[in-house]
């Protein structure tokens, strides 16, 4: 299934941007120690706000995401030049009373995975307090977890509406952008990638996604270009993007290169099918069969009818003309199923 990350707000004013750091991990993040949830893994990072990152299942994906956090620009993290701020609106950034009660039920369902409960509680805030911008963005959250991305989008609509702080504004833009990206709809998520980074500067969180857009769409050089400028100032161990990257570098005509950053990703996420199946299709496209056959022997039964398909890789992951002409020659070869 395609992942989608979705960064929770807590309803604090000030939000740091830290989305969960690898695609197969149903990890938590937090930067308050004090609202740690019994029930899942957490990695604590510093900062000033509570946000935690989630992905969703929608169909069969290795999906790239971003690692490194956005902290608030006033501390120096973000260049300050061409930032803008949204306009601001009548939403409330606080409540009180019964309302903020049930807001914090609400939360606390949400941090244990009880979406349901989740669900109707915040959907209870926005009856007294339909102007809090918080139980709108986090009901989004909710929804998106439920997979129920249409409402969730609706949510993320209203939110951004109510005009909510820059950080804050930035973060639903790009909640809404991943489902954006899972539906197929890659630009209008890079319109909201580009207010979003209008908002905090061109961190590279906000890079990689782009460059994954781009690729989605088969822009390839552009995709490039964006992953090189992300690599050449962030850690250069393997992330789950690296495989998009390598996509990119063989739609470039840049195969040893594209060589080179799939195995590295292969030796970080060794049993992830996408990157297995690439495998398949790099190396065949590179006139290796019988390498393309030891990694195709390793997929699952279930996997191999699934990349089996050539119109699944190219509609549904978006793979490149030469990696699908890749899979497509060797599916017909003589290595295939042996």
């Amino acid at each position: 299934s395609r992942r989608i990350f979705v960064l929770f707000l807590c309803g604090s004013v000030s939000i740091a941007w830290q989305p969960i750091k690898y695609w197969y991990m149903r990890k938590t993040e937090y930067s308050d120690t004090k609202k740690l949830p019994s029930k899942t893994s957490v990695t604590i990072i510093r900062g000033i706000s509570v946000v935690f990152g989630f992905f969703i299942q929608v169909d069969s994906s290795f999906r790239p995401q971003p690692v490194n956090a956005i902290e608030d620009s006033s501390k120096g993290s973000v260049a300050s030049s061409n930032i803008v701020s949204p306009p601001r609106a009548a939403g409330k950034l606080a409540i009180d009373g019964e309302a903020s009660r049930i807001f914090l039920k609400a939360q606390q369902c949400e941090n244990d995975g009880d979406f349901k409960f989740a669900q109707q509680f915040y959907e209870q805030v926005i009856e007294v307090e339909p102007d809090f911008i918080y139980a709108w963005s986090n009901l989004g959250n909710v929804l998106t977890a439920e997979g129920n991305l249409r409402d969730a989008l609706l949510c993320y609509k209203k939110a951004l509406s109510l005009g909510p702080p820059r950080q804050t504004s930035a973060i639903i833009l790009l909640n809404k952008a991943s489902i954006e990206v899972s539906q197929g709809e890659n630009a209008a998520a890079l319109r909201d990638m580009e207010i979003a980074e209008s908002y905090i500067g061109p961190e590279s969180s906000i890079l990689t996604n782009k460059a994954v857009a781009f690729s989605n769409l088969g822009r390839w050089q552009e995709a490039c270009s964006i992953f090189e400028k992300v690599i050449s100032t962030a850690d250069r161990n393997a992330l789950p993007w690296w495989l998009r990257y390598s996509m990119s570098l063989l739609e470039t005509s840049r195969g040893t290169e594209a060589v080179a950053f799939l195995q590295r990703t292969l030796n970080r996420y060794p049993t992830e099918p996408e990157c297995i199946a690439f495998a398949v299709a790099l190396y065949q496209g590179l006139g290796n069969p019988q390498e393309a056959s030891l990694y195709w022997n390793r997929l699952q039964d279930s996997d191999r009818v699934l990349y089996s398909s050539t119109t699944f890789v190219a509609d549904n992951l978006h793979w490149g003309k030469k990696a699908v002409s890749g899979l497509s020659a060797f599916l017909k070869g003589p290595y295939y199923n042996t």
